[in-house]
């Protein structure tokens, strides 16, 4: 899993978010099967539009220096092979 953090409540969004104490960030506190398939599908998109792989292979490489997660980081890499 992701590093752990502090799980709070973010009210504006309505949803639970993870604070990551090291970089002072908040991440989604999402289960990593669940951002699996959400990298997965924006790499779809990213095969159909190059602007937007230009715009989001910072945060997918970021997220591989980050997460310790193996399904997470296994679709990230699937999808650099891509």
């Amino acid at each position: 899993m992701c590093r752990p953090g502090k799980v709070i409540y973010d009210t504006d969004r309505r949803q639970y978010r993870q604070l990551d104490e090291g970089n002072s960030t908040i991440r989604d506190a999402r289960p990593p099967a669940e951002r699996a398939h959400a990298f997965l599908a924006l790499g779809k998109l990213c095969l159909q539009d190059e602007t937007l792989a230009k715009i989001t292979i910072a945060s997918m490489a970021r997220e591989l220096d980050i997460c310790q997660d193996p399904t997470v980081r296994n679709t990230i890499f699937k999808l650099f092979s891509s």
